[in-house]
């Protein structure tokens, strides 16, 4: 209850039984030049179903009230607790809606920016896709075989399927398309993701690697192609450089092992699963599936190598067997699908039941 020093005609309310507490808010700016610290009392009120402040002096010109009693009932306290529960929930809520729509807006902006990084800046040799511009139809898909300019700005000529001639239009008409992606495609995960893997995954061969070739050649790097696609290396100091793509190449650690050089990530379209291609396929998509279908394929594909490893060579390297085109042989294949040997019927098919499990 608040006990007035004065009390004014027609008396001011009192706030029998509904007094809550008193506060103090510092610093008030009660004047254009005059700061204080206002003094008052906390109310529920009835009629607005939640608690009110109500003024009752200031530091500055002193208190209108002898005495303020905290005299709210047992009714009213519970009230206010109610309402102050029901505030910190609504407070929650919103911290809660915050926190999402800042993730969902720091997700967003990450995607762009790895979608810009990957695909929004394409070069000559690129396949790209016009997406706005007047003069080339929207869609249109070519090869950048030019690169200039001209009074107007920037240009690009376009190889084009169906076109004898160069298509050109400004750079920034155009964007990337990502190997493995058709115009207008997300990569499974995202391309924050996309780019996560480009940078943990690529393998590119650098001077100074010892490299074997698939033709067992040995040697050390003297050249790789900026791009990582193509490298030079020399058996031995003087002798000829050998020139070979980094798809036929493996790097030589110095435990023995060998390491096969990815120069080009192929992005899978969202709802796809990767190809499993060879052991490192099956080791990265086995640690992190995209999907269940694809943990499915990369266990299958370690099963088929583990049953195959008791054989001796070449056939401890088979991951496939089918009939040859002239059927009168069978072909068995390695990891990438490259042949390894062919073989009669016979011993095809215990391969075969050796590898799906059956043998």
């Amino acid at each position: 209850m608040i006990i007035y020093k004065n009390p004014s005609d027609p008396p001011r309310p009192a706030y029998k039984g509904v007094t809550l507490d008193t506060y103090i808010d510092s610093d008030v700016r009660i004047m254009s030049d005059v700061w204080a610290d206002m003094h008052g009392a906390l109310v529920w009120s009835e009629e607005e179903q939640k608690p009110v402040k109500v003024v009752t002096g200031n530091s500055e010109f002193g208190s209108e009230v002898s005495a303020v009693t905290l005299d709210a009932t047992a009714e009213v306290r519970a009230k206010y607790e109610a309402w102050v529960a029901a505030e910190a929930a609504k407070a929650e809520e919103r911290r809660i809606h915050g926190e999402a729509v800042d993730k969902e807006r720091r997700h967003k902006a990450r995607e762009a920016e790895a979608r810009e990084r990957l695909v929004g800046n394409p070069r000559k040799g690129d396949t790209v896709v016009v997406v706005k511009g007047r003069k080339v139809p929207k869609g249109t898909v070519g090869i950048i075989k030019w690169e200039g300019g001209n009074d107007y700005g920037p240009r690009i000529g376009m190889a084009v399927e169906g076109e004898a001639k160069l298509v050109y239009t400004s750079p920034s008409n155009v964007e990337g398309i990502f190997p493995g992606l058709k115009p207008g495609e997300t990569p499974q995960g995202g391309w924050a993701a996309l780019a996560e893997r480009i940078r943990s995954e690529l393998l590119l061969p650098a001077k100074g690697h010892r490299v074997r070739s698939t033709d067992n050649k040995e040697g050390k790097v003297m050249w790789a192609a900026p791009d990582g696609k193509r490298l030079g290396f020399k058996e031995k100091r003087g002798s000829d450089p050998i020139w070979v793509d980094t798809k036929d190449a493996v790097r030589l650690n110095d435990d023995g092992t060998t390491t096969p050089y990815l120069a080009e990530l192929v992005a899978i379209p969202e709802g796809e699963a990767r190809p499993i291609r060879n052991d490192t396929d099956a080791l990265l998509a086995a640690a992190s599936p995209a999907s269940d279908t694809e943990a499915q394929a990369a266990d299958e594909y370690l099963a088929r190598k583990d049953r195959m490893a008791h054989l001796p060579p070449p056939f401890c390297l088979v991951r496939e067997v089918r009939p040859a085109e002239d059927a009168a042989r069978w072909d068995a294949f390695g990891e990438e699908g490259k042949l390894i040997v062919s073989l009669p019927a016979q011993t095809a098919l215990h391969l075969q039941a050796l590898l799906e499990g059956t043998a």
